[in-house]
């Protein structure tokens, strides 16, 4: 894990290179892979000094800056129950640490929801067919939905005051969005009245659901029968071997439209009122684009990264396809970018993650780790 400062004093972090950038002493090395990192209130109610690591042997650990503001110490760790490798996991939007919740996506095929205060697995969502590629809360943490190699998305209603309960409940999915024909890589929900989801998959298309029109469906076969009602667009305009990533933006005037990133080192940006084509296509990297996260703070900042280790900030006033610009670039990681995410409550914070079997292939031995990054975006 690193910690990244700005080091030049006008903070306008235009020098579009990283070299503005300077990183602290890096945490010791970790065991797992790092699925999520959230910057977390202190107990004081400081921001900054504190973080949690969601990790794939499904554990999270409580991280506290040191007194002396040059260092970082584990102040706790938490092993779910459940002993079993992650292939995702997520952690909740709790501002604290002992209300934080952990969505676990299992090598089972389920969705375990968990929280930190004493690891007990409080609500298994079941259903999906396949390994779980990608797995979210709900804005209120009462809804989790999660993307699958079944070729589906799944939502989950988490059952009223389940996490507070003594004893685990399993769920079946409320409603089974289906229609990719290939592996489902992302899912996320849009802002609005009705629960709308967008998808991202190996088959290169965005499509957007009315979870609504698809309630009650708990298999493939349902989800494919129910479709016609609940399928409301299908957006194509990557090319290659899929789209990893989607992801809700909210406009200066308040609408909220999609951007998606593929492997074809293309962001587009969509508007829902034409279907047809990309309002917005940049060529942000020179290879897979497989992470993008925007920032809900200050809404003018995406961030992405890439297979080549890469991560850049952009600045959405200035997204263009004729001047493609960054604002920052960086390119200390030794291996694909794998997660990225912005922090919900501090607009200067961001975690990205690589995957600790890339790492094996090109770092030595005595390097093996996988790698989380926290840094200070430019004010």
């Amino acid at each position: 894990v690193r910690v990244m400062r700005l080091r030049d004093g006008d903070g306008d972090g235009d020098d579009g290179d990283g070299d503005g950038w300077t990183a602290e002493t890096p945490f010791a090395p970790f065991a797992a892979w790092v699925h999520d990192v959230r910057g977390i209130a202190d107990d004081d109610g400081a921001r900054g000094r504190a973080m949690a690591i969601g990790l794939s042997d499904n554990a999270v650990e409580l991280w506290r800056r040191d007194a002396e503001g040059d260092g970082w110490t584990r102040a706790e760790r938490v092993e779910c129950e459940s002993r079993c490798l992650l292939y995702t996991l997520a952690l909740s939007a709790s501002e604290t640490w002992a209300g934080m919740t952990v969505a676990a996506g299992t090598i089972f095929n389920d969705v375990q929801l968990w929280c930190v205060r004493d690891g007990a697995v409080r609500v298994k969502c079941v259903g999906h067919e396949g390994s779980l590629m990608r797995v979210r809360f709900g804005e209120d943490g009462d809804v989790v939905y999660s993307s699958s190699d079944d070729r589906t998305a799944r939502v989950w209603d988490v059952p009223e005051n389940a996490m507070d309960s003594n004893t685990c409940v399993s769920v079946r999915p409320s409603a089974v969005l289906a229609g990719h024909v290939a592996r489902v890589w992302d899912c996320v929900r849009i802002d609005g009245e009705r629960p709308v989801y967008a998808t991202a998959g190996e088959d290169c298309t965005v499509r957007v659901w009315d979870a609504n029109n698809a309630r009650g469906t708990e298999t493939l076969e349902q989800g494919v029968t129910r479709r016609p009602q609940c399928e409301l667009a299908v957006l194509r305009g990557h090319r290659g071997r899929g789209i990893w990533r989607v992801c809700k933006l909210k406009a200066f005037n308040g609408d909220v439209v999609l951007a998606s990133a593929g492997a074809d080192g293309y962001v587009c940006v969509w508007d829902a009122r034409n279907k047809a084509t990309p309002a917005l296509k940049v060529k942000t990297h020179d290879t897979d684009v497989n992470v993008m996260s925007w920032n809900r703070v200050a809404n003018c900042m995406l961030a992405t990264g890439a297979d080549d280790g890469g991560l850049r900030i952009w600045d959405l006033r200035m997204f263009s396809p004729s001047e493609t610009k960054f604002v920052a670039n960086f390119q200390f990681h030794r291996a694909p970018v794998t997660s990225v995410e912005w922090s919900r409550f501090d607009s200067a914070m961001l975690a990205t993650a690589l995957s600790m079997s890339d790492v094996a292939k090109r770092a030595p031995p005595s390097e093996l780790y996988a790698v989380c990054l926290l840094y200070t975006s430019p004010s």
